[in-house]
């Protein structure tokens, strides 16, 4: 993978934009769905920007903390397998924590 080869987190979070990552060869399409719009679908549609590199990319949202989870193939919910930080779900899962500071 050569444009985000190395990538070691997800979010990246900068001045003016919030970007997901996912590796995942197995998927046609993800989302991102949150706290940030109740969950609603279809949340932040992604693209393949490399063969199984998924990105999903919005403006910053206010500073606050944010629970997220991806959407695979548009019924299969999976929290950010590249952020530590994490929270259970209450349905036996977990979400990931987004925190803009």
């Amino acid at each position: 993978h050569q444009q985000v080869v190395g990538y070691l987190q997800s979010p990246l979070v900068t001045d003016e934009h919030i970007t997901f990552l996912l590796h995942d060869h197995g998927i046609q399409q993800v989302q991102v769905v949150g706290s940030w719009n109740n969950w609603q679908l279809p949340g932040l549609l992604g693209a393949q920007v490399e063969p199984g590199v998924w990105q999903c990319r919005a403006p910053r949202p206010p500073s606050g903390s944010y629970a997220y989870k991806f959407v695979l193939d548009a019924d299969r919910p999976l929290h950010d397998p590249a952020n530590p930080r994490k929270i259970h779900d209450g349905w036996g899962g977990f979400n990931s924590l987004l925190i803009v500071e």
